[in-house]
């Protein structure tokens, strides 16, 4: 059922009794899963650089087929329930180096450049090896998320955002290619760190519906890492476990319209509770089932919900 963008004709409804609905999740779809230029996601990649070269890379990064400022685009394909990821004019990406005795060192960041031809969908960008640097060595990337280095750990902040319309998320990306002796032009593959939450609210009142949006449960635990929690790219591990809660935002919905909102959250391993829709002080007088798994990175899940005002 897309209902996104869908108008509601004849309206009659009065503000008197308040229903907040929430329906069954429905769908679970892969953010684009498949990795370009690469045969498998379990290769190992690498990247021939020569020795006498100015020590300058060039990079091209596809998106995975499936609050930082630099983001890419979030879009809804009109031909089913997939969120299309692309590049943006001016997006950056910021880079770091591990040598082969372990260090790591901090790149600059740097802006990419959409290729042609792509649907946005891959973009290239020079890499200059910082002093100390040299080949061999492993260059990582991370997208739309503050990352902070030791010199030993890569930490992204892999914290929960509140539901947002699409084109104002962010989803980090993450990518890693070795760096050999040989060509200096290569690709590196893209990663998704966590899964969207996408929930399609319907408002069926004649005036807007504006409230803070957030998933309600009782019972059971999270079954995402709370805010403050880190994410080692070396480790491929996270190192540090927050515990402050989810930034739930306020968000409004056209009288009679519908409208798409997405949440980006990093899965914990846990089963999804019973979990019903909050908004502001009203709660869903339904609630979706428990889940017989936990989330998937990589993948949207869908969620929809109404807010009804009835004649008393």
């Amino acid at each position: 059922m897309d209902i996104v963008n869908y108008q509601l004709q004849n309206a009659d409804l009065l503000p008197r009794t308040f229903d907040l609905k929430f329906y069954i999740m429905r769908h679970k779809l892969f953010l684009f899963a498949a990795l370009v230029f690469m045969a498998a996601s379990c290769a190992k990649t690498e990247l021939l650089v020569e020795q006498s070269d100015t020590r300058t890379l060039t990079l091209t990064a596809a998106m995975p087929s499936t609050e930082s400022q630099t983001r890419v685009a979030l879009g809804k394909d009109p031909d089913n329930k997939n969120i299309v990821v692309r590049w943006r004019t001016g997006d950056k990406v910021l880079l770091f180096f591990q040598k082969p005795d372990g260090s790591v060192v901090a790149g600059d960041e740097t802006t990419i450049t959409i290729v042609p031809d792509t649907d946005s969908k891959k973009a290239t960008f020079d890499v200059i090896l910082p002093a100390g640097v040299t080949a061999p060595c492993t260059v990582y990337l991370v997208h739309g998320a503050t990352a902070a280095t030791d010199g030993s750990k890569i930490e992204v902040d892999v914290s929960p955002v509140g539901f947002k319309k699409l084109d104002e998320l962010v989803t980090p990306l993450t990518g890693k290619v070795e760096v050999v002796s040989g060509s200096s032009v290569g690709a590196i593959p893209l990663h998704h760190l966590g899964a969207l939450q996408c929930l399609t609210l319907v408002n069926y009142w004649e005036n807007a519906f504006t409230a803070t949006l957030e998933l309600s449960y009782t019972a059971g635990d999270e079954w995402f890492y709370k805010a403050g929690s880190k994410y080692d790219l070396i480790s491929e591990s996270v190192t540090n476990i927050g515990s402050g809660t989810t930034p739930w935002q306020e968000v409004s919905v056209p009288a009679t319209q519908a409208v798409l909102f997405a949440q980006w959250v990093m899965p914990n391993g846990n089963i999804p509770p019973v979990i019903g829709l909050k908004a502001g002080s009203l709660v869903s007088s339904n609630q979706k089932s428990a889940r017989s798994a936990g989330l998937e990175r990589g993948r949207a899940y869908h969620l929809y919900g109404s807010a009804n005002y009835y004649h008393t």
